[in-house]
């Protein structure tokens, strides 16, 4: 059965297809949320989200924009930058409450203009990868296209634009780490 047959199965409230979709996708689905959570346990959660979404919202996916797999890996990914981003605000307030409130704490940036300037730093990091990396990265993480799409884009073998990937993103994970970017917005390594 393939991935459009399997949710429209899902769509007609057939779970044996939604159990088939599990299968078939959650192992990967788990290992992108745990790359962005580190916890096995938040990572699962995640999982488990995603999936509950399918299921209750299976028309969400749309078949001509990218494989089942790259959708509930956009899902895991979104929902696990989420995860980070309200852990990060949590200690933040926690931290202004340890130092009596907001009351004698010198008021800072905007969020919005913080998140913009963090945006703006990844974009010129993202520039400094070399030439086949950037595109591919850009092309998967920016444009929101799955392996097969951005392999097609480039005319390249799926496997080579995979490759390209995860050595761009181990590349822009360095270089992030040792500019002190990541670590100072508590993202996990």
């Amino acid at each position: 059965m393939s991935d459009g047959d399997l949710v429209d199965a899902i769509a007609d409230a057939r779970p044996e297809a939604l159990v088939m979709a599990y299968r078939r996708h959650s192992s990967s689905t788990r290992t992108v949320a745990r790359r962005v959570l580190v916890d096995a346990g938040a990572a699962e959660d995640v999982v488990q989200d995603v999936f509950v979404q399918l299921w209750c919202h299976p028309r969400r996916y749309d078949p001509g924009r990218g494989a089942l797999r790259g959708w509930l890996h956009g899902q895991a990914r979104s929902r696990s930058v989420d995860i980070v981003r309200c852990e990060v605000a949590r200690r933040l307030r926690e931290e202004r409450q340890a130092r009596g409130g907001d009351l004698h704490v010198i008021p800072g940036p905007e969020p919005r203009v913080v998140e913009e300037a963090l945006a703006a730093h990844v974009v010129t990091v993202v520039e400094g990868l070399p030439p086949h990396e950037r595109e591919a990265v850009h092309l998967a993480y920016f444009c929101g296209h799955s392996y097969r799409q951005v392999a097609a884009l480039l005319q390249e073998p799926e496997g080579t634009v995979k490759a390209r990937i995860r050595a761009g993103m181990r590349r822009l994970h360095a270089l992030l780490y040792a500019d002190g970017t990541a670590a100072a917005w508590a993202f996990p390594s």
